[in-house]
């Protein structure tokens, strides 16, 4: 078997991420509200949002809960931006939260937490994915499943995206770059090895994870 902290697979699917041509988010549903943790170039250049660090989710989570309203935490979250009153409007955005709790695929309309008058109309596909088991007690033990939600965007319409979306080049391309995270396992380093605590613990729900053979992506039940 082989054993990380899940810090460390962070790190390790942000960097494979950060790889990929295609515009991708990555939000950690072991967060409250299942924060935006990772955007790379090509998401940050289609949405104009920023680089995201663990200093930024870090610091966001504790405003949080300190009871901050959502437009003084700071960071990203996908559940955060406006919708039109209407049933479409709500069967979207009541997608977006069921992806968020349980990474069931869906497409929908990219939402700002912000929107600005210009900004252009954006797809998202948002699938979860899990790659390991915790082993630990608390929030990653008794073999919970450790998964992500990873979002692809797109300019192509929501419908549209929806079909071209699971077999698209981007998603075998992150599908190949997820994978070669997991069969790369030797290169994660192990739990206890030496490392200061400032670095390891940053994250309020890490710890040791199991990691799978094979990536297991989530489906529409």
């Amino acid at each position: 078997e082989h054993l990380c902290r899940k810090e460390d697979l962070d790190a390790a699917i942000l960097k494979a991420l950060a790889q990929q041509k295609s515009p991708v988010i990555l939000c950690d549903p072991f967060l409250p509200e299942c924060p935006v943790i990772g955007v790379n170039a090509a998401a940050q250049a289609m949405t104009g949002w920023g680089h995201v660090g663990r200093q930024e989710v870090a610091s966001a989570d504790v405003r949080l809960l300190a009871g901050a309203k959502p437009s003084e935490r700071g960071g990203y979250h996908l559940t955060y931006g406006r919708y039109a009153e209407g049933e479409e409007e709500e069967l979207q955005r009541l997608a977006v939260r069921a992806a968020c709790a349980n990474g069931r695929p869906c497409s929908v309309k990219f939402r700002k937490m912000f929107e600005l008058p210009g900004d252009r109309p954006l797809s998202l596909w948002l699938q979860g994915v899990t790659v390991a088991y915790g082993v630990n007690k608390g929030p990653l033990g008794g073999g919970a499943h450790i998964w992500y939600l990873v979002g692809i965007l797109s300019d192509a319409p929501v419908d549209a995206w929806e079909k071209e979306a699971p077999s698209s080049v981007a998603m075998a391309s992150l599908k190949q770059a997820l994978q070669e995270v997991l069969e790369a396992h030797d290169a994660l380093p192990k739990p206890g090895d030496s490392q200061e605590a400032g670095e390891k613990d940053w994250h309020p729900y890490g710890g040791d994870v199991r990691l799978l053979s094979k990536l297991v992506w989530h489906c529409q039940p």
